[in-house]
């Protein structure tokens, strides 16, 4: 199964875009669970960015974000791999 997410962040909602997909596939003793995103940061009409970082402060910030983001989805599904083992009646 397939489900796509989105996420709209608090603050720069008009300068930032975040979105992906979840990817899941069972078989017998296993899910597996692959999750790809896309964080995009726009800050070309940014009124206090000066014009001379516009061009360079995109990936900067996309880099950033991804380094926040990416230990909330390992922790997420950590959370619910020790969820379902404990509530497993095989475990």
């Amino acid at each position: 199964d397939v489900y796509n997410w989105s996420y709209e962040p608090f603050v720069f909602k008009e300068y930032i875009e975040m979105y992906g997909t979840d990817t899941y596939s069972a078989d017998d003793d296993y899910t597996t669970i692959i999750v790809r995103g896309n964080v995009i940061a726009n800050f070309l009409n940014y009124p206090l960015l000066p014009p001379a970082l516009r061009d360079t402060i995109n990936d900067e910030i996309s880099k950033v974000l991804c380094s926040r983001i990416e230990p909330n989805f390992i922790a997420l599904y950590t959370g619910l791999e020790q969820y379902v083992q404990a509530h497993t009646k095989n475990s």
